[in-house]
């Protein structure tokens, strides 16, 4: 699978509703507990945040645990259903997960396995998690994003690696009209697409065995 430089988690996420996703067509899918608003420990002493981190690539969880020291990281859909039970403010999502690329979301070994699960729920025990969908499957990702806003949770798309804070911003320059960048944020939509594209034909390269690796 790709792998990146994931983003440092943010403290705040006042418009997380509001953030960026991919929607294309399609249904979502196939036919609690207290997060402790107070943001302290049982101790009274300020608590670190609380971050769930699913995904199956070694280099990408490294990379992550360097930014997050004390992420719970879990590799599999049936590790990371068993702990939604616990509070967390953040979990982070892949979707292809045992080294396997662009799987059905109708398994039961993915991350909308684990978005099937949440929505199953009462969205209540949720209102304080963000849930970051890092998928680099943009098809996927859509079907994730729209089942969990439509349960009335906060989502972003963020796919790992890529900086789309940055991207949002360099758009907001070009809108307000400032000289200088007012083309950087297509250049940089454009030059992020172009490597994801580049990485995923690649990594099914890899999975065929590297039958239609380019001589």
């Amino acid at each position: 699978m790709e792998t990146g430089s994931p983003r440092p988690t943010a403290g705040g996420h006042a418009e997380r509703r509001d953030a960026e996703d991919a929607r294309p067509g399609g249904e979502p899918g196939c036919p609690g507990r207290d997060a402790g608003g107070d943001g302290r420990g049982p101790g009274g002493e300020p608590r670190g945040r609380r971050i769930l981190f699913l995904d199956d690539d070694p280099e990408r969880t490294a990379a992550f645990r360097l930014r997050n020291p004390t992420a719970a990281l879990v590799e599999t859909a049936e590790d990371c259903i068993a702990r939604l039970a616990e509070p967390w403010d953040e979990v982070h999502l892949d979707h292809d997960l045992a080294g396997e690329v662009y799987v059905d979301s109708c398994r039961a070994d993915c991350g909308m396995e684990v978005v099937r699960t949440i929505i199953a729920k009462p969205a209540a025990p949720f209102r304080d998690t963000l849930f970051i969908v890092h998928t680099h499957n943009v098809r996927a990702a859509g079907l994730m994003l729209r089942a969990l806003r439509e349960h009335g949770l906060s989502c972003v798309y963020q796919p790992f690696g890529m900086d789309l804070e940055e991207w949002l911003s360099d758009l907001k320059v070009a809108e307000d009209g400032q000289p200088g960048k007012p083309d950087s944020w297509r250049a940089r939509l454009a030059g992020a697409l172009g490597r994801l594209a580049r990485r995923a034909r690649e990594v099914s390269s890899r999975a065929r065995g590297g039958g239609d690796r380019e001589a």
